[in-house]
């Protein structure tokens, strides 16, 4: 996976910096944030990408807690 995510980069013309940003879990994280939901509206939450907005905060998350700690 790693090597298809560089190539693709290596495709794109950016010139600024590209950050590396794990996103395991993310998704099972964001699910376990919305386990007091009902059934119906879990699924609800997977299909209008609620789900994938909060991974996506996970993923920011990490990336502005690392950034945290390698500029102090």
């Amino acid at each position: 996976m790693v090597r298809r995510i560089r190539h693709f980069v290596s495709l794109l013309e950016f010139e600024k910096p590209i950050v590396y940003v794990d996103e395991g879990y993310s998704s099972h994280i964001a699910s376990e944030r919305l386990a007091h939901l009902a059934r119906e509206d879990k699924a609800r939450a997977h299909k209008d990408g609620r789900i994938d907005s909060l991974a996506a905060c996970e993923i920011l998350s990490r990336y502005i807690a690392h950034h945290a700690k390698s500029t102090r």
